[in-house]
């Protein structure tokens, strides 16, 4: 066999098996796809049902944002509930969004480079429209409007058959990622959800794996206990806490007939 026949060989058998490979990736894509579809049917309908009546209901709350460590903006309402699709003829991604915004205009003076540099980047990263004025002394003065979308945005992981939740911007200009398998993804975990949004007393980190489950709990408060390091029955678990304070009742109970 001359060398040019032993690499088309070669080649046609690595084209066989890339072909091979991709085909295995289709299907178990597919297969993927097909049972993370319900669940992100259940959570974009159930958000576009909370994003029309929250937009019905005056806003009351008064929130605090975190700009940066040393910054807070404070007495902000949340403000345009809305659901959009990456696709408008799929539900691989969508998002939940709202805005948090202030009526009045605010002003920070910062007093060095770096600190002034900081807020430049997280004002263009939020899309804020602001002013910046450096004074006689060097410092520099912003004066803007607060308004922050905050995003819980879903995505479906065909390669690990998983629903990502990316929250941007819940109560500071960071990105949080939370995993969901199928069987998490349930009716619960979007009113939880929804009571996370809304400040309300809720389960949302034991149901996105956030918080660490009573029974591991329970083990490390006997080896605390035996080590000397806590007095019995002084530590009470924080699920036992979260939950204990949770209401059953809807989240849109007032404004929805189940």
């Amino acid at each position: 066999m001359s060398l040019l026949d032993d690499l088309k060989k070669q080649a046609n058998q690595a084209n066989a098996k890339h072909a091979e490979d991709n085909s295995e990736t289709l299907q178990k894509h597919q297969a993927n796809w097909n049972m993370l579809v319900p669940k992100l049917q259940l959570i974009i309908t159930y958000m576009r049902e909370l994003a029309e009546n929250l937009n019905a209901v005056a806003a009351d709350e008064k929130l605090n944002y975190s700009l940066t460590q040393n910054i807070s903006l404070k007495n902000l309402t949340r403000k345009n509930f809305r659901v959009r699709k990456a696709d408008e003829k799929s539900v691989r991604e969508f998002s939940f969004r709202y805005d948090l915004v202030g009526n009045q205009k605010i002003e920070i003076t910062v007093v060095n480079d770096f600190n002034a540099e900081n807020i430049r980047n997280i004002m263009r990263n939020q899309k804020i429209r602001f002013t910046e004025i450096i004074t006689d002394r060097g410092k520099a003065r912003f004066k803007f409007l607060p308004k922050i979308t905050v995003i819980f945005q879903y995505i479906a992981d065909l390669q690990n058959c998983q629903v990502i939740l990316r929250i941007h911007n819940f109560d500071r200009p960071e990105i949080q990622e939370i995993r969901y398998a199928p069987k998490d993804v349930t009716e619960e975990l979007a009113e939880e959800t929804a009571k996370y949004i809304l400040n309300k007393k809720n389960k949302f980190n034991s149901l996105s794996g956030n918080v660490v489950n009573d029974e591991t709990l329970q083990i490390l408060r006997s080896k605390l206990k035996h080590d000397g390091k806590i007095p019995s029955g002084e530590a009470k678990s924080r699920n036992e806490k979260q939950d204990g304070q949770t209401s059953k009742k809807s989240i849109l109970g007032k404004f929805l007939k189940r």
